[in-house]
């Protein structure tokens, strides 16, 4: 009898192993169907923004090629035709600064309300004055009509020919314009609009404007890159080819709470990463260096702690540059940290996508010699920095992507392995305060 129950324990024992067998089966089977219907969705969007990117290149190749075609083709009489410039366009800007107030139709070519223009005029007046010869013409293009001009194709991202043909000018005559705005506004207004805080009160006042958005005390700004398209350069194209195989040019950027640009970067070429360009800029001679008034530690919970960049996978895990944790087994203090990081570093990529969609030159390929293109990129930060703190107008159809010359690019995405002990002493620490302080967020909650 005990002989034959003991049989029967077995089996049921077996029994219950063979059920749970299966139902682990069945969760892995179900687990590898998601993570392939995941992976296939990651390729059809990746193929489709490839295709979206190649059918761009590929319309701008031909158009560069016809141009080619044409300057070999044998001259013919000249026809006493005047090209008629739109209505629509020309009256807007000759009579821009006429105008009180800009309605819908100048608002869309110049990206910004007529105050804000008339600063703009105001910064650039006397560089470009001094720079233009005496007028040859009947009727000579106003200031306003330069700087309007210069803005229309920032703002719209159209070719020089295209735009010139529209106020009936010479191709060369509009990107004569376009680039000595672009220097004139950045030797007149880079270093008033773009800076770093210089004083213990304006940087006491950003930290406060990160702490009061996400909690993390001692945030100074959020840094990140943009990757910049441009059209092949001359010479040695490969530096300027980033891991996603387009030619590019990198924007390193902080921005502050407001999403406004403190210190720039954009002359390293699309094959440099994140890290590479970080340590060739001034920006770390003065974080590492501690210069004034960045030596001013806080005591947060009887640590010091110094005021620091907050950055993503891409940069290094420095004592002023903390990024988030890897992925993996996260505590939940450690999971909470990320998820408050990421809240604050969702402020650049607002920056970014307002920066690029109130001026399209940069969601283009931009047409323009290698040498110009950093003034360009320059003065559409300064641009962008002006219209956020006078509160011009952004309209959230900018953002939107009505053509394939629209079409972002997919951005090169890079992933730094230093981590710093200091740093991370100083990460744990932050992690730990905010776990002390603010609500614990589990990863099934996010």
């Amino acid at each position: 009898m005990t002989s034959h129950h003991g049989k029967l324990i077995v089996l049921e024992a077996v029994t219950n192993f063979r059920v749970v067998v299966q139902q682990l089966i069945a969760l892995h089977l179900k687990r590898q169907r998601d993570h392939i219907v995941r992976l296939r969705r990651q390729f059809y969007t990746r193929l489709s923004r490839r295709l979206r990117r190649n059918i761009s290149v590929y319309r701008r190749q031909r158009q560069q090629l016809e141009r080619d075609v044409a300057t070999v083709r044998p001259e013919r009489t000249p026809k006493l035709v005047r090209v008629v410039p739109l209505p629509q366009d020309v009256p807007l800007l000759r009579e821009v600064g006429l105008t009180a107030a800009f309605d819908n139709d100048r608002l869309n070519m110049l990206r910004m309300d007529s105050e804000t223009f008339g600063l703009v005029c105001e910064l650039v007046k006397d560089e470009l004055l001094a720079d233009s010869k005496p007028p040859t013409l009947d009727d000579p293009p106003t200031l306003e009509m330069q700087v309007g001009i210069a803005l229309y194709v920032l703002g719209t991202g159209e070719e020089y020919r295209i735009v010139g043909k529209k106020f009936d000018l010479h191709f060369t005559t509009v990107r004569k314009y376009v680039h000595s705005f672009c220097q004139a506004l950045v030797k007149t207004a880079l270093t008033s609009e773009i800076r770093m805080p210089t004083d213990t009160n304006g940087l006491e006042a950003v930290i406060k404007e990160f702490e009061d958005f996400v909690g993390i005390p001692q945030i100074v700004g959020i840094l990140d890159c943009l990757h910049v398209a441009i059209n092949q350069p001359t010479g040695d194209t490969k530096e300027y080819l980033n891991s996603k195989g387009w030619n590019s040019l990198v924007l390193q950027a902080v921005v502050d709470r407001k999403g406004r640009f403190m210190d720039i970067s954009c002359k390293h070429p699309g094959k440099a990463n994140d890290e590479t360009v970080l340590l060739q800029t001034s920006l770390y001679t003065t974080m590492e260096d501690q210069v004034h008034p960045f030596d001013q530690p806080r005591m947060i919970d009887k640590k010091a702690v110094h005021p620091f960049l907050l950055g993503d996978k891409g940069y290094p895990l420095l004592p002023w540059l903390i990024t988030p944790y890897f992925p993996g087994k996260l505590s939940s203090a450690e999971y909470s940290f990320n998820v408050y990081a990421a809240k604050a570093r969702n402020v650049v990529g607002t920056a970014f996508e307002r920066l690029t969609g109130r001026w399209k030159v940069l969601d283009r390929c931009l047409n323009a010699n290698i040498s110009v293109v950093p003034d360009i990129i320059a003065s559409c930060c300064i641009l962008h920095n002006i219209t956020e703190r006078c509160g011009s107008q952004y309209k959230e159809s900018w953002s939107d992507c009505p053509s394939v010359d629209d079409a972002t690019p997919t951005q090169p995405q890079w992933s730094c392995g230093i981590v710093t002990t200091e740093g991370e002493e100083i990460r744990n620490h932050l992690a730990k305060y905010m776990a002390s302080n603010y609500p614990k967020i589990d990863e099934d909650e996010d």
